[in-house]
């Protein structure tokens, strides 16, 4: 029987999950649960996507930020560098703060629907990557999530 998921959608489920985050910089993964079936598959990475995409919006802005200066030349030139670099800093914070509740969000879901977290090589990615055939590309990117011994280190969650 013919799965009735599309290509591109399997391949951007899986890829989505194989590329390292922000805050995993280092790090390439995918999920494995052994023998789940591409429907299942793309069903349960979309339900977690769409989780992961509201995450992100319960981070909220911090602030204001006050600072106290001396009435000095010196001191103005402080606060004129510091509120041009307390944003930048604040912005930073808040998007490493929204990567990591995201990156918590899939890796919760994903394990509550069975999967685990394997981590694999950056040379196992690119050699997908490179690969020209579409549906070939697919193939291995679905193979590895639903092997019986996944290729890879298994990740404490």
């Amino acid at each position: 029987m013919r799965s009735s998921v599309r290509p591109w959608q399997l391949a951007t489920s899986v890829a989505a999950l194989c590329l390292p985050t922000t805050a995993h910089s280092r790090e390439y993964y995918y999920y494995n649960k052994s023998g789940v079936s591409r429907d299942a598959y793309v069903t349960d990475v979309k339900e977690c996507t769409e989780l992961v995409g509201g995450a992100g919006a319960t981070v909220g802005r911090t602030g204001p930020y006050y600072v106290s200066v001396p009435n000095t030349q010196a001191g103005m030139a402080g606060l004129a560098i510091a509120s041009f670099f307390v944003p930048l800093i604040a912005g930073a914070e808040r998007r490493a703060e929204r990567n990591r509740l995201k990156n918590g969000t899939e890796r919760i879901c994903m394990a509550d629907k069975g999967y685990v977290r394997i981590q694999v090589e950056k040379t196992l990615i690119v050699e997908i990557e490179k690969m020209t055939d579409e549906q070939a590309k697919v193939d291995r990117l679905f193979d590895l999530a639903a092997s019986p011994s996944p290729t890879g280190r298994r990740m404490k969650e």
